[in-house]
């Protein structure tokens, strides 16, 4: 075991393995020294093993080739507060800016000399040590770059002068950036789609044409694509119905509708309290807000919207089943614990409810128990002279969405962020059975769990320090 230089309380395996989580995936490669012998590493995924301790680490393997010698030879590790600091543009570990590796006890000169023995240096590599020169790679990607730039430019320019000649100069245009786009389009190995590309240039040859059938498309899109929006919301500025009837009006008659339709969502999103102020001077200038949304609340809106449309489908199928079928999905949807609650709640013994193993032969039971206790209550209405009730509407229990503090909200994220593998990592190592385990199977579950460990031993942290304090005193 190697023991952490950041926490003393945390060491590490020395596997010489590849880890499951890390084969088969893209890594980035670096050049460094180990013992003065020039080698190639690649970095094994981001491991969240010690999160609880705030220490992230990834495996760090010796690369000799790409197939069959690969060898782990330690860790990096780090705080984890820092990881974002410590990534690069690509979003990659950057190792020049963390300490290390730590390698296994294994790992000595002879030990990389004996691996590196009659070796070539594997060539495809990223050098985090030379980060601050200039490879020629780089200098030729940089270059291929501005010359792509100055193309575009000169070739903007002449599609200026051709189009100001008349027609003949639009058809020369037209037809010069049509060899550009299929050139451009056969390298692609896949999703070349030159007959989309053609049509599409050959209609700029009448820019008012190519404006009047793009809008056209835009009607098309609104129906395809907001099928959901049709189907469950009502009618606002922004429902597929509106899109297409503004797009429509603007390309049969060239009335700018839809500007009209743009114009208008901004000024109810500069109205709308959930617009954050700084945000209402740019929409006013001609921002659109989704232009000025970060990634993040991009993502968080997107995954809000599948959410509200996965309810409605669901609430839609629940009430397309008979009410037999509708109780039956309720009870369902209970825990065995809770279906036992129940049983017991209605007068059966123990081992009556031990008889019930199967969910089915619960719900069965429970049904029937609900059908005797409304009959029983019918029979005594009747014998009364009163009137039976109607049975009342079955609806389909709504899962309410936790709100949670910042600080908590923070939390769960990085839990969140975690794979399945490593959430069950966390969960056994903190002392769960594989079917205590297999009981968690939905992630909000599974996070539940891990906070609730972590809550219980900080609890015990304070009350073992408490205990100290009073043996001093």
């Amino acid at each position: 075991m190697v023991l952490s230089k950041i926490n003393d309380e945390i060491s590490y395996q020395e596997l010489k393995t590849i880890d499951e989580n890390d084969k088969g995936r893209d890594v980035t490669m670096f050049q460094i020294n180990l013992y003065k012998i020039p080698v190639v590493i690649a970095l094994g995924d981001i491991k969240y093993t010690f999160i609880e301790q705030n220490v992230l680490f990834s495996p760090v393997y010796l690369v000799i080739d790409d197939s069959n010698k690969i060898y782990q030879v330690g860790v990096y590790e780090f705080p984890s507060q820092q990881l974002e600091n410590l990534k690069d543009e690509d979003g990659d570990l950057d190792i020049s800016l963390i300490d290390g590796p730590l390698l296994h006890s294994f790992v000595d000169k002879p030990y990389v000399e004996k691996c590196m023995k009659n070796e070539v240096l594997f060539p495809d590599y990223d050098s985090g040590d030379d980060e601050d020169e200039e490879t020629e790679e780089l200098t030729k990607a940089k270059e291929a770059n501005i010359a792509k730039k100055s193309f575009k430019v000169a070739n903007s320019m002449t599609d200026g002068i051709l189009r100001g000649i008349g027609v003949a100069g639009a058809v020369v245009s037209v037809a010069k950036n049509l060899a550009i786009k299929l050139y451009e389009r056969s390298q692609k190995t896949r999703n070349q789609n030159l007959a989309a590309t053609i049509k599409d240039e050959v209609m700029k040859i009448s820019p008012p044409i190519s404006s009047k059938l793009s809008k056209a498309g835009k009607v098309g899109n609104a129906f395809e694509w907001g099928k959901k929006e049709i189907e469950f919301d009502e009618m606002s500025l922004k429902h597929p119905y509106v899109t297409a009837a503004t797009n429509t009006v603007a390309a049969l008659t060239g009335l700018p509708l839809d500007r009209a339709q743009g114009m208008a969502i901004d000024a109810a999103d500069i109205a709308s309290d959930e617009t954050e102020t700084w945000m209402k001077p740019l929409i006013a200038l001609g921002w659109p807000k989704w232009q000025l949304m970060s990634e993040e609340d991009t993502k968080k809106e997107r995954e809000e919207k599948k959410d509200r449309f996965k309810d409605l489908e669901q609430d839609k199928k629940f009430q397309e089943l008979n009410p037999t079928e509708q109780r039956r999905s309720i009870l369902k949807k209970l825990s065995k614990k809770e279906q036992i609650d129940i049983l017991w709640n209605s007068g059966l013994s123990k081992t009556e409810i031990k008889k019930l193993s199967k969910e089915a032969d619960r719900i069965d039971k429970i049904m029937g128990l609900q059908d005797k206790k409304q009959f029983d209550k019918d029979m005594e209405a009747i014998s009364r002279g009163e009137d039976i009730e109607e049975a009342p509407k079955i609806e389909r229990p709504k899962k309410e969405k936790k709100q949670y503090k910042p600080a908590m909200e923070k939390r769960r994220k990085v839990l969140k962020d975690l794979s399945k593998a490593e959430q069950v990592d966390f969960l056994w190592n903190n002392g769960l059975s594989k079917t205590e385990i297999r009981g968690l199977n939905t992630e909000e579950s599974r996070i539940d769990k891990m906070i609730e460990l972590q809550n219980k031993k900080r609890k015990l942290l304070i009350h073992s320090q408490n205990d100290l304090i009073l043996i001093h005193k």
